[in-house]
């Protein structure tokens, strides 16, 4: 998900760079900027973006899922930010919003050890791998200090 320049979303102003977005209409939406305007800083804010997503249990499901009958996929995006007439894919004149999709191949996955019949199973087992993960080093820190435990949840 992408939103253009000079728009502010969660009374958050923005530089003219389009950033992506995760959360929902009811929570809010947060950003993910990427550093610059490459390839592999895209690919990487695309993904923080999916990780935060997923590993909140509170916020909607955005996942694609292969379709044997239509041979196309299938999105299951509940509760995206805007109207649909903001997107690219319906207004060709003055879009300001986009929709952008990271795949994440199942082989890959599966090197985490996160595996799963269906793309909402494996969709799920990443949102807890991430959970798990945090909770990990969330373990590893001082309590008494505070600091790097804040700097990890601030990310």
């Amino acid at each position: 998900m992408l939103l253009q320049k000079d728009m502010s979303i969660d009374t958050q102003e923005h530089t003219g760079k389009w950033i992506t977005l995760y959360g929902s209409n009811t929570a809010g939406f947060k950003t993910v900027i990427p550093e610059e305007r490459t390839a592999v800083a895209w690919r990487t804010a695309i993904l923080k973006t999916l990780l935060y997503q997923c590993s909140n249990e509170e916020l909607p499901e955005w996942y694609l899922q292969w379709n044997d009958e239509t041979m196309r996929l299938d999105g299951t995006l509940n509760d995206l930010p805007g109207q649909a007439d903001r997107y690219a894919l319906n207004n060709s004149e003055n879009p300001d919003m986009k929709m952008v999709y990271g795949v994440i191949e199942p082989y890959a996955l599966s090197k985490l050890g996160i595996t799963g019949e269906t793309s909402e199973e494996r969709y799920h087992a990443l949102g807890a791998y991430v959970q798990e993960e945090i909770r990990k080093e969330l373990e590893r820190f001082d309590e008494t200090s505070g600091r790097v435990r804040r700097k990890l949840l601030m990310r």
